[in-house]
């Protein structure tokens, strides 16, 4: 059984990303967690801003999984860059959904993103979403990278709790949820989502608390209070 050796969420030393869809190279910082079994193997999970490209490896890691629970169809190259443009755009707002690509020993595996302004949850609520490559799934990769965007909300201080809304078949979603330590706490049902039958779309809505209850954040420009 692999033995975690976690560094609490630090700023590595900034590195220069080309491709960066934005004016010039952007300097960006990267979290990690590392896992190590003695004398055997080192694994590491990082999130890492996503590039341009990045693209094409991320629409390769869409399946029918992906779709399903998470897309609603598989995206293109194009369709894809202008995602990751928008997201660096928020991300050097400070508003708005903001994401990461996942990787697992260097190589990209999956995706996570965070919206504190999805309507359907409370205000501090941070809506979180993420998928993991076919490739890479079974190995705690989404569990890990679920802790890592909360320990980015902390260092931003973005909201007050992590919630990740989940139908009740994605039984794997919900263990993802389950083993980063959230809750459940109440079954929403969508106002948009429907299934092919006509009937609503219901998710189970898990939280983590980011604050104790003495040390909340003020809300920050641009997110709800």
């Amino acid at each position: 059984m692999l033995r975690s050796r976690f560094h609490p969420l630090q700023t590595r030393p900034s590195v220069a990303v080309p491709g960066d869809p934005g004016p010039g190279d952007r300097r960006v910082s990267r979290w990690t967690r590392i896992r190590a079994r003695p004398s055997v193997r080192v694994v590491t999970t990082e999130l890492r801003p996503l590039v341009a490209a990045d693209a094409a490896e991320h629409c390769r890691g869409e399946d029918e999984l992906t779709v399903r629970w998470l897309t609603g169809g598989h995206g293109d190259l194009a369709r894809t860059v202008a995602h990751f443009e928008r997201l660096a755009r928020n991300a050097a707002a400070g508003t708005g959904k903001r994401g990461f690509g996942v990787w697992r020993s260097g190589r990209l595996c999956g995706y996570i993103d965070f919206d504190p302004d999805v309507e359907v949850l409370e205000p501090g609520e941070v809506n979180l979403a993420y998928a993991v490559h076919p490739w890479a799934r079974g190995q705690g990769v989404a569990v890990e990278a679920v802790r890592l965007v909360c320990e980015v909300l902390q260092t931003e201080r973005v909201g007050r709790r992590a919630a990740i809304r989940v139908e009740p078949e994605n039984t794997a979603s919900v263990r993802v949820a389950e083993k980063a330590g959230f809750t459940h706490a109440r079954t929403l049902v969508s106002p948009t989502e429907v299934r092919s039958d006509g009937s609503p779309v219901t998710h189970r809505v898990y939280l983590l608390d980011l604050w104790p209850a003495s040390d909340v954040p003020a809300a920050q420009p641009g997110q709800r209070p």
